[in-house]
């Protein structure tokens, strides 16, 4: 599957494909309180995936295959932190979905339903794997969670090494918190009857 905007996969699946579908997986998720000021949740970053992404590796059949070419993945950490979370390798793919979240391990606190801004400062790098030389840089970009909305992946274009704008870009959103469960339990009668009833 391909990216909206790629300028050599025209006939990709749109990425507002990508977005509904992330939505109806989100289905029951309480959205953070608008007017709340001093609540927090977890910081969970979830990368639906990227578009133009350069070729770093050499292909026989590119004329025929134009997605081939690199084999990218992503880490993430918060930025200054040595622990970093990763997506895997996604082997000859221009064009990447991930389609997947990562804690990164802290909090963050929201204002207005939104998390306030200046609290972190998180990394996203992008590389390219390769099984005999040590991998590729590909860009990376430096994003204020502020910068981000809940449920719908916007596009960030990644920076190379020179730090001039490139015409990759990754796909990221914010995750609310999970729904809490509930648990189903049951009280049975003398006479058979039975009452049901949940716990928050």
């Amino acid at each position: 599957m391909g990216c909206y905007g790629s300028k050599e996969a025209k006939d990709w699946t749109h990425w507002t494909s990508t977005v509904n579908g992330l939505s109806s997986k989100l289905e029951g998720y309480p959205m953070p309180d608008s007017t709340s000021t001093d609540s927090s949740i977890p910081l969970v970053i979830y990368m639906s995936g990227a578009d133009n992404v350069p070729k770093m590796d050499w292909v026989m059949t590119e004329g025929e295959n134009l997605h081939l070419g690199c084999d990218p993945y992503i880490t993430i950490c918060k930025k200054g932190d040595e622990k970093k979370e990763q997506w895997p390798i996604k082997n000859q793919n221009r064009h990447p979905m991930w389609n997947s979240a990562r804690d990164l391990g802290q909090d963050v606190r929201l204002e207005g339903g939104k998390v306030a801004s200046g609290q972190v400062s998180i990394r996203l790098e992008m590389w390219d794997h390769d099984d005999i030389d040590a991998d590729d840089f590909i860009g990376s970009i430096d994003i204020d969670p502020s910068e981000l909305t809940f449920c719908h992946p916007m596009p960030f274009p990644l920076k190379n090494e020179a730090g001039d704008v490139t015409e990759c870009v990754c796909y990221l959103t914010l995750l609310p918190p999970a729904p809490k469960k509930k648990t189903v339990y049951f009280v049975r009668f003398f006479f058979g009857d039975f009452l049901f009833g949940s716990s928050p």
